[in-house]
């Protein structure tokens, strides 16, 4: 008896084939009987009689063929048997950008059999079991996965590409022999927001402003502060409003605690520029009338023009008390206490001060 095993489609011949023979009431005759690089394997010595010649093992990347074929063998002919197999199916998975259908690599898919109810056949076969666990799409995109059994399968998306957000639904295919089947997940770039701090006058980056960034509907997203470049980057958004708010301006400059909001959709990228002025400064300066040594322990009360204090001190070992943050206002500077041993100067001085500016006032003493 002669056994020949080729390709379905193509006729070209199969080697790596095994079959097994029995007699028609089951006896085995003979196993392992395998078809060499012409496709054929020969079985010699064979009786005439009633046989079935059963596939056991198929040409790697077919799939097999489980029907048994019965042959009737008559004394002095060589029976040939002809027998073709399917290629085993292969899947295609593309991962491209939503917007520019470029290919993008680095996504990582998880392909499991279907199961019953999953709706892509009535009824779909499988369990449910994971045939690839994070196979990645390569330079071009693609996961090839040849040579799969045929039936249903699910591939799901478990990790998106760096800067874009995961294709959260999974696809659903049906395997049918001989054939590449491909799938195409789309991934959207993930939205950016670019949240800057500059001096109001020089333009130059802030760092250590802390914001707090939060949804339409009070949800809060995140509260940092800006880096050394005088920036906040929020990457990975969703469709959203989103109201950005300062919260602690950097030293030496005034909180401009006025929110803004803006829309951010997904794939865009965004940005948003907050300034600050720098606080204003007074130096209030006490010193001996004729040496012009320093005074410490000088009295001082400031207030704003319309009688609002602003502060009380005195001066220090180097005659000086100092304020900052000052907003955009008129102060009254008045000696309150004189230092040990000398005459108190009362006589109030008044000074106009200005965001961002440095003032200093000088009181002698006698």
């Amino acid at each position: 008896m002669s056994i020949k095993k080729i390709d379905a489609e193509t006729k070209k011949p199969l080697s790596g084939a095994v079959f097994k023979l029995t007699r028609a009431n089951g006896d085995v005759v003979k196993e392992d009987i395998r078809t060499g690089e012409d496709g054929t394997a020969f079985v010699e010595g064979l009786d005439a009689a009633d046989y079935i010649v059963t596939e056991v093992t198929a040409p790697g990347g077919y799939i097999i063929d489980k029907t048994p074929h019965p042959v009737s063998l008559e004394k002095g002919k060589t029976y040939t048997l002809t027998l073709e197999n399917e290629k085993k199916p292969g899947l295609l998975i593309k991962k491209v950008d939503a917007q520019t259908s470029k290919p993008l690599a680095g996504a990582s898919f998880k392909v499991t059999r279907g199961r019953r109810g999953d709706g892509a056949v009535k009824p779909p076969r499988g369990d449910g079991s994971v045939v690839r666990e994070n196979v990645v799409s390569d330079v071009d995109g693609v996961v090839h996965i040849p040579e799969l059994d045929t039936g249903v399968y699910i591939i799901t998306e478990v990790k998106a590409p760096s800067g874009y957000v995961i294709d959260e639904t999974p696809k659903t295919v049906q395997l049918r022999k001989g054939q590449t089947y491909e799938v195409t997940f789309k991934d959207t770039k993930q939205s950016q927001l670019v949240i800057k701090k500059v001096d109001e006058d020089t333009r130059q980056p802030l760092k250590n402003a802390k914001f707090k960034i939060t949804k339409s509907n009070g949800e809060l997203v995140k509260e940092t502060e800006t880096d050394e470049n005088g920036t906040i980057t929020l990457t990975g958004l969703p469709d959203c409003s989103l109201v950005v708010t300062e919260i602690k301006a950097p030293d030496g400059y005034i909180l401009q605690d006025t929110p803004k909001t803006i829309e951010v959709k997904a794939g865009g990228s965004y940005e948003l520029t907050f300034t600050n002025k720098k606080q204003s400064g007074l130096t209030i300066k006490k010193i001996d009338e004729e040496t012009r040594q320093p005074l410490k322990n000088a009295k001082f009360k400031i207030t704003k023009s319309n009688g609002e204090l602003v502060k009380e001190a005195e001066t220090d070992v180097n005659g000086t008390i100092t304020l900052n943050g000052l907003p955009d206002c008129t102060l009254v500077v008045t000696e309150i206490a004189a230092p040990t041993g000398y005459i108190l100067q009362d006589t109030p001085k008044t000074i106009e001060v200005k965001a961002g500016q440095s003032y200093e006032l000088t009181f002698t003493n006698k």
